[in-house]
Parts: structure tokens; sequence; C-alpha cells
């Protein structure tokens, strides 16, 4: 089942599809939880090294994960 949620972080996408929680995502890319939580919540960025590890484990781009906290949302306008 393909989830289509507007503005939904698509690395909750891809972990929610798979059923897979933050604690476990976090153990497999070597980050806690709440560090994940607010990066699915686009209330923080990840760092380039952190967003290179995500993606070689779901296949999400970096610049979809490293654009930080603060960027607008695909169809957004100011």
């Amino acid at each position: 089942m393909v989830r289509n949620m507007d503005n939904e972080h698509p690395l909750k996408t891809w972990r929610t599809e798979r059923k897979m929680s933050l604690v476990e995502l976090g153990a497999r890319v070597g980050v806690k939880e709440p560090h994940l939580s607010l990066i699915e919540a686009r209330k923080r960025g990840c760092s380039l090294d952190l967003a290179v590890r995500i993606w070689r484990l779901t296949g999400i781009p970096v610049e979809q994960l490293a654009s930080g906290a603060s960027a607008p949302a695909a169809g957004a306008s100011n």
C-alpha cells in the first residue's frame, strides 16, 4: 500500500510502509529515536553524513533528507 500524505516527510512514509519503528530505524542508521522524530516532523534537518547513511538504507535521495527544517515543502508558496 502506498501512502500519499500531504507534506509527509519521505522518511516517515518509507518507515511506515515497512512497519519499522523509529527505534529500529535509529539503530540501523546510528542515531536515537528523538532525533529521527524531529527530522520526520521537519523540525530539524539532518547532517550530510546522516543523510548518506539513511540513503544507503532507504534509497531516499540525500537532497530530500539534508534539505533542513526551514526548507519549504514542495508546492508551498511564501
